[in-house]
């Protein structure tokens, strides 16, 4: 049986794949305890913005570890 954190994930995952102006195939996905790491690369903010987005729309999810960096080049 898979425990509430094991579900957790698989159900986080299964949002950022869902999530239309997102690739998720290079996001990991950490849960402990209801907080959900997100570890990877995307290529903008706006892709980074879009997985923090998905994941808060997950029941059960009590906080966001986002340590995704982007690929984008920032320009000031």
């Amino acid at each position: 049986m898979k425990s509430a954190d094991e579900l957790l994930q698989q159900d986080v995952i299964d949002e950022l794949g869902a999530e239309g102006n997102l690739d998720a195939s290079t996001i990991a996905v950490a849960v402990r305890d209801g907080m959900v790491e997100l570890l990877g690369e995307v290529p903008s903010m706006a892709e980074k913005h879009a997985a923090e987005r998905a994941v808060r729309r997950v029941s059960g999810v009590r906080g966001i570890i986002d340590k995704l960096s982007t690929t984008a080049t920032q320009h000031y």
